[in-house]
């Protein structure tokens, strides 16, 4: 049996914390920072592709993993079209998103969206993780939505 230490414990209660009150309070937080909007949202809202919408599911994968595409396809036809998908990846793994007809077509739809991550995030340890989804970065490029279902 894993013994937690006191220190992960802490880091874990932060990290729970942190999600809730960027989760409540996401979107004044990303309007109010100083870093510049993402285009990939807006640009396609105004090209008319995707309308603004209140819910957004968010897939985070830095890997390429050779079952990731039928996965994300998997949620896609479960949420339906209410719950659009943002897939936040890695340039080393953007390639593989283009491989699936049936992929190309969502994202043609509108329905699924990318977004690469920055060049800096790595995700080598759980507390990397953490410590990412408490970055303002990645709500306010989610900030259009109010509800998130993270991946």
């Amino acid at each position: 049996m894993h013994q937690y230490t006191f220190k992960s414990r802490i880091v874990g209660i932060t990290t729970i914390v942190a999600l809730l009150l960027f989760c409540s309070c996401g979107y004044e937080l990303a309007r109010l920072s100083t870093v510049p909007p993402s285009n990939s949202i807006t640009d396609s809202m105004q090209q008319g592709s995707l309308s603004p919408r209140l819910k957004a599911a968010v897939i985070i994968e830095g890997r390429t993993l050779p079952n990731l595409i039928p996965l994300i396809l998997h949620f896609s036809s479960v949420l339906g079209p209410e719950w659009p998908i943002k897939v936040l990846h890695r340039s080393e793994n953007r390639n593989q998103f283009f491989r699936s007809p049936a992929f190309q077509r969502q994202t043609s739809s509108g329905h699924i969206t990318l977004q690469q991550l920055p060049s800096n995030v790595s995700f080598t340890s759980r507390d990397a993780v953490s410590k990412f989804l408490t970055q303002p970065w990645l709500y306010h490029n989610l900030a259009p939505y109010e509800h998130l279902l993270l991946f």
